[in-house]
């Protein structure tokens, strides 16, 4: 996943809807997050870097 151009401002603070039920949260001073909401309605936080571990 390719940062949006917020996130490549500097820590600026924002949030960038990735798919209809994930947002990239980004919030200065801390890593981006990944937040996903699930079909229960549970809210699961996730590191963007935890994200790319996974996948290779």
């Amino acid at each position: 996943m390719k940062p949006g151009p917020q996130a490549e401002k500097g820590g600026e603070q924002c949030a960038e809807v990735i798919t209809k039920n994930a947002v990239r949260l980004t919030l200065r001073g801390h890593e981006p997050t990944i937040l996903i909401l699930r079909q229960n309605g549970r809210v699961d936080q996730i590191p963007e870097a935890a994200l790319f571990e996974e996948a290779v």
